[in-house]
C-alpha cells in the first residue's frame, strides 16, 4: 500500500462498540469505513479490521484477536481472524490460544461452474502450536509471508 493510500485508509479506521440487549458490551474493536458518511446500523458501510474483542452477556471476555478483511476485485469478500487468537469459557478459563493466518486459494468448485474464470477465495487456517481445551495441538507451520 502506498503511503498516501495508507494514510487515507487509516483516516477511516475508527473505534466501534456493540452491546447485548441487557446493555453489556458485546464486542469492541475497530471498523474501517467504506464511505465517509457511514451508518453504523448498515454493515455494508463498514467492516471489522484490526484488534477485536467479544464478550458474553455477563461481561466476561469470550474471545479476542485481530480481524483482517479480504478483498477480491474491489468487493469485500469477508472478514477473517488473522494473528494471535484467544478464546475463553463463560467462567473465564482459557480454552483456546493460537495463531490464525488468512490463506488465499483457488475456489475449484466455482471454477467448475465457470471454467473460463478462476475464482479466488480466502479462509482462515490455524497454524503452529495451539492450546485447545487442555491439550496442545500442532498444525502446519505459520507462513512467514502473506500470499
Amino acid at each position: 500500500m502506498k503511503e498516501k493510500e495508507q494514510e487515507e485508509w487509516l483516516e477511516r479506521l475508527v473505534p466501534h462498540q456493540e452491546y447485548h440487549p441487557n446493555g453489556q458490551l458485546l464486542r469492541k474493536g475497530f471498523v474501517h469505513l467504506m464511505t465517509p458518511d457511514w451508518d453504523p446500523e448498515d454493515d455494508r458501510d463498514w467492516y471489522w479490521a484490526g484488534p477485536h474483542e467479544e464478550y458474553y452477556p455477563d461481561g466476561q471476555l469470550f474471545r479476542r484477536g485481530t480481524y483482517k478483511a479480504w478483498w477480491e476485485w474491489f468487493d469485500l469478500y469477508d472478514e477473517f481472524w488473522d494473528g494471535l487468537y484467544e478464546e475463553y469459557s463463560p467462567n473465564g478459563e482459557l480454552v483456546a490460544r493460537g495463531v490464525y493466518k488468512v490463506r488465499r486459494y483457488e475456489n475449484i468448485r466455482a471454477k467448475d461452474h465457470n471454467p473460463d474464470e478462476g475464482i479466488w477465495a480466502a479462509r482462515e487456517e490455524k497454524c503452529g502450536e495451539w492450546f485447545e481445551y487442555g491439550e496442545t495441538v500442532t498444525y502446519p507451520p505459520c507462513p512467514d509471508t502473506e500470499n
